[in-house]
């Protein structure tokens, strides 16, 4: 049965599974390998520690990342996880030699498919925004703002953000032109009532 796409916090919990997995099998190597050396690699991911990552290869200067063991390449992934930046986890975890790469698989697998979503997401999200504001240009061109707040308040995220206090001031444009329109037509209707009253008295001058 296929799995729908898992959220950012469901693949970050299942990886604190995964690490512990991966970490008891770290030490093993590729190929055949007797029951010694798979408890001497279970006794070695007890005993192993975590050493800092280098500030310089956290600055992205280049590394040699053949150098780095299993231990190393968990230890790295475990630093983007928690950052967030599971595509940097990712590329680290490709890394992994022998039984830990097959047991890091399927969590690489759907952080792939739920990064491919995202951006299909953004994609479309980007495409929607520039449709709304050609169109919200389109109304304002024409003059009709109203019509461009309308489509303007349909943005999310950031973007309404940025578009929030443009939306606010002509809201407040538009209720004053508004109130000054009534108020026009209130006094449109007073002079025509007066001009009538004043036709059937046949004071035309005062008309």
């Amino acid at each position: 049965v296929e799995r729908g796409v898992e959220s950012e916090s469901r693949l970050k919990e299942r990886f604190l599974t995964l690490q512990t997995e991966v970490r008891k099998v770290a030490g093993v190597p590729e190929g055949e390998v007797s029951l010694l050396q798979l408890l001497v690699a279970r006794l070695q991911s007890a005993l192993y520690v975590d050493e800092a990552i280098p500030q310089l290869e956290l600055d992205n200067e280049p590394i040699d990342v053949d150098q780095l063991n299993n231990y190393e390449v968990l230890h790295r992934a475990r630093y983007y996880v928690d950052r967030g930046e599971l595509d940097q986890a990712v590329r680290y975890l490709h890394l992994l030699k022998g039984p830990s790469g097959k047991v890091a698989s399927d969590w690489i697998r759907d952080v792939v498919v739920y990064l491919e979503t995202r951006q299909a997401a953004e994609l479309v999200q980007r495409i929607t925004e520039y449709r709304m504001y050609s169109l919200c240009r389109y109304y304002v061109v024409r003059g009709e703002l109203d019509q461009a707040v309308r489509y303007l308040h349909l943005l999310k995220g950031p973007s309404g953000k940025v578009a929030s206090d443009w939306i606010r001031d002509v809201v407040v444009y538009l209720e004053t032109r508004q109130a000054a329109e009534l108020v026009q037509r209130i006094t449109e209707y007073r002079m025509y009532s007066l001009c009538r009253y004043y036709v059937v008295r046949g004071e035309l001058d005062q008309a």
